[in-house]
């Protein structure tokens, strides 16, 4: 429980004020409400539902209220109280216009009160709630269990882990797991070096040994957060990481990759999943070499000196030949696990082939390395390809360089890094928390609107604007005085300002306000600082690691939103410098900041072993450009000289928080700070978003999934550039959205949205680029744009950069792989590549209002290799068979494919095979069929091409029956399951009406979806009779009118409306 500052009357009474003056300041789009109040929102003491403001002003008030500890002592009650009603309108004034917030879990709990009643109910007191304030941990998993409940606590094993994660989870907090110490799978379970020397693991008899990280990952961790709210609000988060040099790398790759090699997302849902990379592999992947692995097993001190001096071992943690299954090993096992699942063993991750060299990737088959004088040698170049594969296949697994980060690790030479938060922004110590918050970039652009003559210095006599300085405007802008004075300053000291001709003859002045971010700094600062002291913890171990270092991350949203409203395009060399301007200028303002606070509080406990000690020996190193790093498991290993390593931050100063500054990708606050444009009275002025962290935003329309609800948001950026330069209308705005929310015209984009499009002058066009913008091998940003931003940030940034690199859905595995190389050599600690639509699930998604075909110059672009649906009907031949009357019992069958691809969704092409000789009879079928093709590849609606058959429907003299006996089921009712045909034009429209159905009218070319339709038809639940009798407008449902369950509502079928239900027996 907090320390409480104030008395519940004190409190309620400063909140209760301050959210009734504040509320009417609350400008927030219907989406940034919902999401504020469904994960923030909660009831007060009294049993009413919060306002937005009552929780913003708690928050506020609560957070104030620890400046009380350090206020003199000498001050009155009043005056403390003055105090904190001062500082807490400064940062309710932050979160009421939309410049601040802090992380998820401050927001949930801080400043919470609970009634005390007495056993007859009634009320006797106030206390305040459990307040957990920070989002991110790293939890550590040492190689041990635990064997006693009473000790369990003492330790950092798996089971503590598992503990003190579901404490952290409860209260709001995400975390983080390595398994790097973790002996590999296969390990002897009662293993003593000084018996059993190298022999550490056991592939033959296969009980007693470790099942591996990956198995507690999944059974463990994971699966608990199933069953664990995040502060009763949402699921909590995840990451989990394993050093690409430890054994078990491999399973940690393909964890969620099945059998089948099929990516099975929602497997590990709860988790992220990262490899940390070494300076040694990447070096490797680069030159074409190879990298060794350990055994943790086999790494720790004790053992290693027991190998070293009984058994004359030098580093005996590195992987051996003998550590390795052979692959008559690995087949038995593979026997015994497919002959026994209920049961299975621990299966090789890798395993040597039969020349006793090669070693192969039991997942894939393939070599991944050598034997070389009895140790394990990986290919490295096979290794990052891998990684690029996997990536490319949906996002994962992300990367960490984990000697870039701790290299950068402030306590090195106290304790190594070897995780991070579930979004790989903080690398935290063990037990290590941070608290964050981020500042909305796009709030300090500014914008005047000036008269020409008042500056008419900067206009040439053609018209044209004359380039000038910031210092140039100022100028004049001062002579001219007046209303320009209050300005001219603040462009002065702004590089980035400058002066553009408007359309109606007027100036326009956009510069960015570098003194107002300077304030919003210092108090964020101040903020997350107080939040530490103010956060209750499950264990002492946390509050203690947490206390030791006083990390906070304070970093930026709406990053592309400034460079948008100072028209800098994203990725532009121009971008470049005012984003390094604005991480410089976050660092420079964070580290003053946190001196002050050292002055005001004192420094951080260990600050005087970290860098930040410029008597100390870390100090010593960390500026002599050490050529090694340490390493618990290794010893050392080399860093690399081929990636910018620079020591441009300020180092060797006393400050109160070990970190201070960190990218977080602000996921959830970002949709809280969403507006409305008060102004306007277009349909579009609500739900205008912000971008998120550093990103690009997605695109100017998106649709994402939260607290399980589809919402669309327009970039709010995008939204104030085109209402500056009188383009917010209707039609514009439609056109946008349209065109999957971009301004620029590519294959997909129709006619008449174009001509609108074109509207949009090119200098605003140029500066509107997005994530998801492009097509094919186009890019509005590149992997190498993305890549640069990132390192950027880093450069000025004390944490890491959570920052997704989108790509397009044309990106190429090779793509993927160049991006990784460029991201290490640029100096970054980490990072995620996703191309766009890899998943089936994705959080951020373009919005695609009409089905579009992808078009280049006229031509329907398609896959070589398509997909088919054959159906199988009667059919009578030319010659009538003797003793055959009108209806044919036995006839013959005409087999019509339709092939179609799932990347225009349509289909493209006919094929019939009929038991005929007549070569002018089976030419004319087949011209027919080619016409009809040419067709369908151009995209014409499937109910077009129905409706065209349907109007010249040839019918034999003869019909032939047959019944679909291998459906029926043990039913006996053959009529049902009768089917007739006669001609290849019938079967052809049946065939139709079969693709109709399974399609949902040609809508859902869906592989899940149409298995689903098959399936029921294979299990005699819709028969074909009823999908032709219906012209394939039967229809599957759920039953609304039922009563709800948890496993659904039941399937019903159903014909249209006006239809008689007696063309299907089975409806109903």
């Amino acid at each position: 429980m907090p320390e409480q500052l104030l008395d519940y009357k004190q409190f309620a009474t400063l909140r209760d004020r301050l959210a009734g003056e504040y509320s009417s300041r609350i400008n927030m789009s219907s989406n940034a409400q919902l999401v504020f109040s469904d994960v923030y929102g909660k009831t007060l003491e009294d049993g009413r539902r919060e306002t937005i403001a009552e929780r913003m002003a708690a928050v506020a008030v609560d957070v104030a209220s620890n400046d009380v500890k350090y206020l003199p002592t000498n001050l009155t009650l009043e005056e403390k109280t003055k105090h904190i009603e001062t500082r807490a309108k400064r940062y309710l004034e932050m979160y009421t216009s939309n410049t601040f917030r802090a992380n998820t879990p401050t927001n949930i709990n801080f400043g919470r009160w609970a009634a005390v009643y007495n056993d007859d109910g009634d009320i006797i007191s106030y206390e305040m709630k459990n307040q957990l304030g920070s989002a991110c941990f790293v939890v550590p998993v040492e190689d041990m269990f635990g064997d006693n409940v009473e000790t369990i606590h003492q330790t950092d094993g798996i089971l503590a882990a598992w503990v003190e994660q579901q404490l952290l989870q409860k209260g709001g907090g995400g975390t983080g797991f390595s398994g790097a110490s973790l002996r590999p799978k296969g390990s002897k379970i009662g293993y003593n070096p000084a018996v059993d020397g190298m022999n550490s693991m056991d592939w033959k008899n296969q009980r007693g040994v470790s099942s591996g990280w990956e198995s507690f990952l999944d059974n463990y961790y994971n699966s608990s957060t199933e069953a664990v709210k995040q502060g009763s609000s949402r699921r909590g988060a995840n990451m989990g990481i394993q050093r690409i040099d430890h054994m078990d790398f491999l399973d940690h790759l393909y964890a969620k990759f099945g059998r089948d090699r099929g990516r099975l997302e929602y497997r590990l849902k709860n988790f992220n999943l990262s490899i940390a990379g070494t300076d040694e592999f990447m070096e490797a992947a680069l030159s074409g070499g190879t990298y060794t692995l350990y055994n943790p097993h086999r790494a720790n001190p004790k053992t290693k000196k027991i190998l070293q001096k009984k058994f004359g071992i030098e580093n005996p943690e590195i992987v051996r030949k003998g550590d390795l299954a052979t692959r008559e090993q690995f087949e038995k096992i593979m026997r015994m696990n497919e002959s026994n699942p209920f049961a299975p063993v621990v299966t090789p991750n890798m395993y040597l082939d039969n020349n006793g060299k090669d070693v192969i990737n039991a997942y894939n088959g393939e070599e991944i390395g050598t034997v070389i004088n009895d140790i394990v040698h990986i290919n490295a170049a096979k290794v990052l390809d891998s990684i690029a594969k996997l990536s490319h296949s949906n996002g994962e697994p992300g990367m960490l360089f984990i000697d870039r980060i701790n290299e950068y690790n402030p306590i090195l030479f106290i304790e190594e890094i070897e995780a991070t938060n579930p979004c790989g922004e903080q690398p935290l110590p063990r037990h290590t928390a941070c608290n964050l918050g981020s500042i909305n970039a796009g709030k300090f652009v500014r914008y005047a609107i000036i008269e020409e003559k008042s500056a008419t210095s900067f206009v040439a006599e053609n018209g044209r604007i004359i380039h000038v300085s910031p210092e140039e405007i100022a100028g004049q802008l001062a002579e001219v005085g007046g209303k320009y004075s209050s300005i001219a300053e603040k462009i002065r000291k702004d590089s980035f300002a400058k002066i553009e001709k408007r359309g109606d003859g007027t100036l326009g002045v956009m510069y960015y306000d570098w003194e107002s971010l300077d304030q919003t700094v210092e108090d964020g600062i101040r903020f997350l600082d107080n939040v530490v002291d103010r956060s209750d913890f499950p264990s002492k171990k946390v509050t203690d690691a947490v206390n030791r270092t006083r990390k906070v991350g304070l970093g930026y949203m709406g990053v592309w939103d400034a460079m948008v409203l100072m028209k800098k395009r994203y990725g532009s060399d121009e971008s470049y410098k005012f984003g390094e301007a604005l991480a410089k200028r976050l660092h420079d303002k964070s580290r003053e900041t946190s001196m002050k606070l050292a002055e005001e509080r004192g420094v951080f406990p260990v600050w005087d072993k970290s860098f930040f000690n410029p008597d100390s020996e870390h100090f010593k190193w960390f500026m002599g450009n050490p050529a090694t790093i340490r390493d618990r498991y290794r010893g050392e290993r080399k860093l690399s000289d081929k990636i910018k390593r620079r020591r441009d931050m300020l180092y060797g100063v006393k400050v109160r928080n070990e970190y201070q500054t960190t990218q977080a990708p602000t996921g959830t606050i970002r949709r809280t700070v969403g507006e409305k444009d008060l102004e306007s009275k277009l349909y579009t002025n609500d739900n205008l978003a912000i971008s998120s962290g550093v990103e690009p935003f997605y695109s100017l329309e998106e649709e994402s999934k939260i607290i399980n609800t589809r919402i669309k948001d327009f970039s709010l950026a995008a939204y104030q550039l085109l209402k500056r330069e009188n383009l917010d209308s209707s039609e514009i705005i439609d056109a946008i959205k349209k065109n999957r929310g971009s301004v620029n015209i590519y294959s997909y984009t129709p006619k008449e949205v174009s001509e609108v499009l074109n509207k949009i002058p090119e200098d605003i066009r140029e500066v509107l680029v997005t994530a998801a913008g492009g097509e094919k091998d186009i890019y509005e940003i590149s992997p190498e744009q993305h890549v640069k931003m990132a390192s950027i940030f880093q450069k000025w940034t004390d944490s890491a950069i959570s920052k997704t690199n989108n790509l397009p859905n044309s990106a190429t595995v090779g793509d993927m792989r160049k991006a990784w190389i460029n991201l290490w050599t640029s100096g970054s600690k980490g990072g995620t590549f996703y191309r766009d639509s890899s998943r089936e699930f994705q959080i951020l998604n373009t919005v695609v209002e009409t089905k579009e075909n992808v078009k280049t110059n006229g031509k329907v672009k398609r896959p070589l290799l398509q997909r088919s649906i054959t159906l199988e009907m009667p059919y009578n031949t030319s010659v009538k068979r003797d003793g055959v009357g009108e209806i044919d019992f036995d006839p013959e069958r005409c087999f019509t494919t339709l092939t179609f691809n799932m990347v225009n969704g349509h289909l493209t092409g006919v094929f019939q095979n009929i038991p005929e000789v007549d070569p002018e009879r089976i030419s004319l079928l087949t011209s027919a069929n080619i016409e009809l093709s040419r067709t369908l590849k151009n995209g014409r609606a499937l109910d077009d091409i129905i409706t065209d058959l349907e109007k010249v429907r040839l019918e034999g003299s003869r019909r032939g029956v047959v019944i679909d006996e291998a459906v029926m089921n043990g039913s006996s009712d053959k009529l049902r399951y009768q089917v007739e045909g006669s001609t290849t034009r019938g079967d052809l429209l049946n065939a139709l009406y079969v693709v109709k159905f399974l399609t949902d009218g040609g809508e859902k070319f869906n592989p899940e979806f149409m298995n689903e339709r098959i399936k029921s038809y294979e299990l005699g639940e819709i028969t074909l009779r009823s999908i032709i009798n219906t012209r394939g407008e039967v229809r599957i449902e759920e039953d609304e009118g039922a009563m709800p369950s948890i496993l659904g509502h039941r399937k019903v079928i159903k014909v249209p409306q006006g239809m008689s239900e007696k063309l299907c027996p089975e409806c109903g």
